[in-house]
């Protein structure tokens, strides 16, 4: 449990780090996590060694869910400038841009679109993003996504740790 924190994700961000892995699950029109294709992913993607020094661990509470995100000493930068290009194409996204999304990011954006409010606080220790609704249709969605994150995070997790034991470089780069 501890690694599934240590790797992204992929989460909200959350994602693969190595292309063989993009097709671990299907989202609606692809993979759930895909770094490499998804508008809104590449951001943590395009920052080298974010997302190897970035842990997310999210949990489900009564009107929603919290997510927690650590950035190692170091990353805080990378960190910033990734979540501004996320925050970026998320309003393009608002607008009615179309464009490619995993299937983690299709899902976060139908929450938003459902009437799931999102806050972020930030603080010298953590990142903190709730995504809450007063809505129990809406919570009940909420709490299925972080089910199916959860799910293909395991899921992917296990795949890279099968990569490793082929390869113990698999997954990470030695530039």
């Amino acid at each position: 449990m501890l690694k599934m924190k240590k790797i992204v994700a992929a989460i909200v961000f959350c994602g693969l780090l190595v292309a063989p892995l993009a097709s671990v699950s299907a989202g609606q029109d692809g993979p759930w996590f895909d770094m490499e294709n998804c508008k809104m992913c590449k951001g943590m993607a395009a920052e080298k060694g974010l997302m190897e020094n970035t842990q997310w661990e999210s949990h489900a509470i009564e009107n929603g869910l919290i997510t927690v995100c650590t950035v190692n000493k170091g990353f805080e930068e990378a960190y910033a400038r990734a979540q501004k290009a996320m925050h970026e194409t998320g309003d393009l996204l608002m607008k009615g841009e179309k464009m490619d999304l995993c299937g983690f990011c299709q899902s976060y954006s139908s929450l938003m679109m459902s009437g799931a409010k999102m806050e972020e606080v930030e603080s010298n220790a953590a990142h903190l993003t709730l995504m809450t609704s007063n809505d129990a249709d809406v919570v009940k969605k909420i709490h299925a996504h972080l089910e199916r994150t959860n799910a293909e995070m395991a899921q992917m997790m296990k795949a890279m740790e099968e990569m490793k034991s082929k390869d113990p470089h698999a997954g990470h780069s030695h530039d």
